[in-house]
C-alpha cells in the first residue's frame, strides 16, 4: 500500500511540474489592442506557439506542455519587430502583466520577472547616476558611497535570483562597478574592459534570448572614444565584439552578427553595417555555406548610397546603328537615373512618361536615364518605348530573374536609383515625388 503510494505521489508531483500555466495581462488603453502572439526565442529565429484576441484590454493564455524555460516574446502590435516585448517563463508559475507603450511592461505575478526587470531598470538606473556624478562633479566621499549602496543593492537581487532561470541573465547583466574612487577617463575604460567578463556567451539559455543583440548594440554604440571619429570607435567596437564571440559555435555568430546588421540596416546606419558584414559576416556566411545570406550582404552593401553602381551592358540604337555600351563607360551627364520599370506595371506607366516630361527641357548635359524594363516577354516593352525617346532603354527579360534587377536588389517596379558623374549611388528615392524634388534641385 505505501509502495502505490509512493507511485501516485510521484506521478502528482511530475503532472504539477508540467501542469499548464496562464499568462495574463491587461493593455492600456484598452482599446489600442487586438491580439498577442506568444514565441519562443531560438538562437537565430523565433517560434509560433499561441496567441489570443485582447478583448476590452485583457489577454490571457495557456501555455502549452512543449515550452520549454526560457526567454519568450510577446507581439502586440504591428510590424512585430518594433512591437512586442520578452519575458521569462520558468514553467513553475502563472505570469501577470501590465502593459501601456507609455510605461512599458510591469509584472503583478511572477518571481522570475520581477527579479530580472528590477535587476535590468536598476542597471540602466544606475548607470545613468554614474555618468551624472561625474559631469555634476561629486566628490570622491559622494562617488564611493554612491558605488558602495549600488554594489549592495545589486548583490540582493543577485542572491535572490540564485537557482532561478533569472539568475543566468541577471548574471550576464551585471555592470562593473568600481570599490574605490576613479577618474571619469579610468571608470569608463574599466567599464569597457570589463563589459563581456560576466556574459557566458556558451549559455544555451542566454543565446536563445534577445539579450546578446541588446548589450551588444549598447557596447557597440556606448563605447565611443573618439567623438570626432565616432564611425571608427563603433568599427573597433564591432571587431572586439567579433573577436569576443569567436569560440562560440558558427550558428549562434552568424545569428548574432545578422541580427546587428539588420539593426544597422533599419536605422540607416549603413557605413557601420557595411563594414560588419564586409569583415566579418560574409566569412561566416561562406562557411556555413549560406549562399543566400553572402548574397544578401554582398547585394546591400554594393547598392548603399556612396558605393559605385553596378555595371551592366546593353545595345542600343543610335542614329541607325546598334552600338554596344554599359553604364561605367557614359561619360555625358553629370547625373544618371536608373529606372527599373515594366510595361505591364500601372504605377510604372502613370510615373515614367511623367519623368520623361519633366527632364524633357532639362539642360544637355543634367541627366541620363537608363531605363530598364523588366519583362516576361519584349512586345509590350517595344510599344512602351517609342513614346520616351530620350531615355536608353534596356530589355532586362527574365523580369524578376534578371540578373540586372537582382544587382540592384529590385523587388518592385518602379525603382529609381540616381548616381552622379562617376556612377556613384547619390540617391535611392522611394517615391516620385522625392525624385521630382531631387531632379527639382538639380535642374
Amino acid at each position: 500500500m505505501l509502495k502505490k503510494l509512493l507511485v501516485v505521489f510521484l506521478i502528482a508531483i511530475s503532472l504539477s511540474a508540467t501542469a499548464q500555466k496562464t499568462i495574463s495581462g491587461t493593455f492600456t488603453p484598452a482599446d489600442a489592442y487586438n491580439f498577442g502572439i506568444l514565441y519562443m526565442i531560438d538562437v537565430n529565429n523565433v517560434f509560433y506557439k499561441v496567441d489570443s484576441q485582447i478583448k476590452d484590454g485583457v489577454f490571457s493564455v495557456k501555455t502549452k506542455e512543449d515550452m520549454e524555460p526560457g526567454m519568450y516574446r510577446l507581439v502586440y502590435d504591428l510590424p512585430q519587430n518594433e512591437h512586442f516585448f520578452d519575458f521569462i517563463y520558468s514553467g513553475k508559475e502563472d505570469i501577470e502583466f501590465t502593459f501601456s507603450s507609455e510605461m512599458g511592461v510591469s509584472f503583478l505575478a511572477s518571481e522570475e520577472n520581477r527579479l530580472w526587470y528590477t535587476y535590468k531598470r536598476t542597471v540602466d538606473s544606475y548607470l545613468e547616476l554614474a555618468d551624472a556624478s561625474y559631469t555634476e562633479g561629486a566628490t570622491k566621499k559622494e562617488q564611493k558611497e554612491f558605488f558602495h549602496e549600488q554594489s549592495e543593492t545589486l548583490k540582493k537581487l543577485e542572491n535572490e535570483a540564485k537557482g532561478t532561470v533569472a539568475e543566468t541573465f541577471i548574471r550576464a547583466y551585471k555592470p562593473y562597478i568600481p570599490s574605490k574612487f576613479e577618474t571619469a577617463e579610468t571608470y569608463t575604460s574599466h567599464r569597457r574592459k570589463n563589459y563581456w567578463k560576466t556574459v557566458d556567451f556558451g549559455s544555451e539559455l542566454l543565446q536563445k534570448s534577445g539579450l546578446p543583440l541588446e548589450m551588444s548594440l549598447k557596447y557597440i554604440f556606448n563605447f565611443v572614444e573618439d567623438s570626432d571619429q565616432p564611425e571608427a570607435s563603433r568599427k573597433h567596437n564591432v571587431d572586439m565584439l567579433a573577436k569576443t564571440i569567436v569560440n562560440q559555435s558558427p550558428l549562434f555568430q552568424k545569428a548574432l552578427l545578422t541580427d546587428l546588421w539588420q539593426f544597422m540596416v533599419n536605422n540607416e546606419q549603413i557605413e557601420i553595417a557595411n563594414y560588419l558584414s564586409e569583415e566579418h559576416l560574409i566569412g561566416i556566411a561562406e562557411a556555413q555555406q549560406d549562399a543566400a545570406l553572402s548574397q544578401k550582404l554582398r547585394i546591400f552593401k554594393n547598392t548603399s548610397i556612396g558605393a559605385l553602381a553596378p555595371n551592366f551592358f546593353w545595345e542600343e540604337d543610335i542614329d541607325g546603328k546598334t552600338v554596344n555600351t554599359n553604364l561605367h563607360a557614359l561619360d555625358d551627364a553629370e547625373n544618371y537615373l536608373i529606372i527599373f520599370w515594366s510595361s505591364l506595371c500601372s504605377h510604372c506607366l502613370a510615373e515614367v512618361p511623367k519623368i520623361h516630361a519633366a527632364l524633357k527641357n532639362s539642360a544637355p548635359g543634367k541627366f541620363h536615364v537608363i531605363a530598364v524594363g523588366l519583362e516576361d516577354e519584349p512586345y509590350d516593352w517595344q510599344n512602351r518605348i517609342l513614346d520616351m525617346p530620350n531615355f536608353s532603354h534596356v530589355l532586362g527579360l527574365g523580369k524578376w530573374d534578371n540578373k540586372i534587377g537582382d544587382d540592384y536588389d529590385v523587388s518592385a517596379t518602379p525603382t529609381y536609383y540616381l548616381l552622379d558623374t562617376d556612377k556613384h549611388i547619390s540617391a535611392k528615392p522611394e517615391t516620385l515625388e522625392e525624385l521630382m524634388q531631387l531632379i527639382a534641385e538639380d535642374k
